[in-house]
C-alpha cells in the first residue's frame, strides 16, 4: 500500500475481524481502514487501490510499479455523511441541487451513506468488488462494480 500521506491506507486484521467481514476475501484484497474510515484494500501485482465503504468513493489506484493517478484535495474531509473530494466520486441519483433545484444534499444521497461490501473475487491480477447499499438506509437501491488492475473500471448494473 502506498505510503503517501494523501491516501495512508493500514491493513488491520482484528478490525475487519470486528466489523463481521462476512464476505470471503481474495487474496490481495484487505479490510482496514483509509484516512481514518473503513475501506477495502487492493494490493495485486497489478496495482494499488483504497475504495473507502462510506460513499463508495475510490481515492487511490496505481498501476504496478506506477504512482497513484488519482487526486485528493488536502482539504479533503473523510467519515460518516462526509462527501470526499478527490479520487472517483459516485454521483446519484441527482447531480447538483437536483432537477428542481431543491436538494439539500448535493449530488445525491449516493456519496453520502455507507455502502457494504457484497463479494469480492479475483480473477488473475484482477480484483472485482461489488458494493451495494444497506436496506435500511434509501428507498432506492445501489450497486457498484470495481474492477481494479492494470486498467481500473467501473460498472452499475
Amino acid at each position: 500500500m502506498s505510503t503517501d500521506p494523501r491516501s495512508p491506507a493500514v491493513q488491520d486484521p482484528a478490525a475487519a475481524a470486528a466489523r463481521g467481514a462476512a464476505v470471503p476475501l481474495p487474496e490481495g484484497v484487505s479490510l482496514g481502514t483509509a484516512h481514518g474510515v473503513d475501506a477495502v484494500l487492493v494490493d495485486t501485482p497489478a496495482a494499488t487501490g483504497v475504495l473507502l465503504l462510506d460513499g463508495a468513493h475510490l481515492t487511490s489506484w496505481a498501476p504496478a510499479g506506477g504512482q497513484d493517478l488519482l487526486w485528493m484535495s488536502p482539504s479533503s474531509e473523510f467519515g460518516p455523511g462526509v462527501a470526499v473530494r478527490g479520487g472517483v466520486p459516485l454521483v446519484g441519483p441527482w447531480f447538483g441541487p437536483g432537477r428542481d433545484l431543491a436538494r439539500t444534499v448535493k449530488h445525491g444521497w449516493s456519496r453520502n451513506i455507507r455502502w457494504e461490501l457484497a463479494s469480492a473475487r479475483r480473477e488473475r491480477d484482477d480484483v472485482e468488488i461489488t458494493l451495494v447499499t444497506p436496506e435500511d438506509a434509501v428507498a432506492l437501491r445501489g450497486e457498484a462494480v470495481f474492477r481494479l488492475g492494470a486498467r481500473w473500471t467501473w460498472t452499475s448494473p
